[in-house]
């Protein structure tokens, strides 16, 4: 499976930007063509799916964030993790990366409990990465190569 079944007959992903190594940040990654995501900070502070390929087309990794503005643009530049190390240190000695994503609404629910309601946010976004992880695990028979299990 590459980034073509994911972006063919309007399936909903879109290319938003690239990650490639850089001298000018400590973790030694930076967007390029942030323009879209810089320009839409509203749209893309929203929940999501993305998918990491290579400019092959060879899908690397599959994930989800609550904000996408933080996942793509701050947390693989600037949070030092586990993933995010994984991702940068393939950045830095393989290739650069193109983003697609897929933008999901954040759903406002509303829970009585006692005399109190509570208002909570969620969206699908964990599922539909399952889903995708799930799928592209049965049709390869293995992960992408970035992603290590499925939740």
């Amino acid at each position: 499976m590459d980034i073509n079944y994911y972006t063919k007959y309007d399936r909903g992903f879109q290319l938003l930007c690239e990650l490639q190594p850089s001298d000018r940040y400590t973790q030694g990654i930076e967007l390029k063509d942030v323009r879209l995501i810089k320009d839409n900070r509203e749209l893309y502070s929203q929940p999501g799916v993305y998918i990491l390929a290579n400019k092959l087309g060879e899908v690397l990794k599959i994930g989800q964030t609550s904000n996408m503005f933080n996942r793509i643009y701050t947390q693989y530049k600037c949070v030092s993790n586990a993933t995010n190390h994984r991702i940068r240190d393939y950045i830095k000695t393989v290739e650069p990366l193109l983003v697609y994503v897929y933008m999901l609404p954040k759903k406002k629910t509303r829970i009585p409990l006692g005399l109190n309601k509570y208002t909570v946010y969620t969206s699908f976004a964990g599922g539909f990465e399952h889903a995708l992880l799930k799928e592209f695990k049965d049709t390869t028979k293995a992960l992408p190569k970035l992603n290590t299990m499925i939740r």
